[in-house]
């Protein structure tokens, strides 16, 4: 390396005269004092990319917290919905059953209380035709089975049994 001239920093310095190593080619600048930037120049530049590369992380990690924070929210308030519209369709299944209940013990209990009045105003009316009574004792057995099987039906359903398939 060639230089036509040589340059003392520390007099460029003294003189107030530093424009003179600024002017590039041809000058050579000796015992110039390194600045903390200047020497360590790649340390603060890695430094610098790894606090934007941080602070980059940290702001998508803040995002992602708190996009978690509405979701789960969300599943908790869809959660409460879910245990309300189940709760609601019990309320509604528990009517529907009660009023199916209700409507099928009704007609054999009927059937078995007018047939039972009908026999007593026989009994009453001195009509004592063994053939007439047993027929009326028969009808009253016989809705009495069937108002026993509707309820073995209701208590099979409660139970989850298996119940045997009929035509209708």
């Amino acid at each position: 390396d060639y230089y036509d001239h040589l340059l003392d920093w520390r007099l460029l310095e003294k003189w107030d005269k530093t424009d003179l190593a600024k002017r590039g080619k041809g000058f050579r600048v000796m015992y110039r004092e390194d600045t903390l930037l200047r020497k360590y120049r790649w340390v603060f530049i890695v430094g610098i990319l790894f606090i934007i590369i941080q602070s980059f992380l940290i702001t998508s990690l803040v995002k992602l917290y708190r996009e978690q924070r509405r979701l789960t929210r969300q599943i908790v308030e869809s959660d409460k919905r879910y245990i309300d519209i189940v709760h609601q369709d019990r309320i509604q299944r528990m009517g529907m059953l009660t009023a199916s209940i209700s409507h099928e013990l009704n007609q054999p209990l009927t059937a078995i209380l007018s047939t039972a009045q009908a026999g007593k105003r026989f009994v009453e009316a001195k009509n004592t035709d063994p053939v007439l009574l047993k027929e009326i004792f028969e009808n009253i057995v016989e809705d009495n089975n069937r108002a026993a099987s509707v309820l073995k039906s209701i208590r099979g359903m409660m139970k989850l049994e298996k119940r045997e398939k009929e035509f209708v």
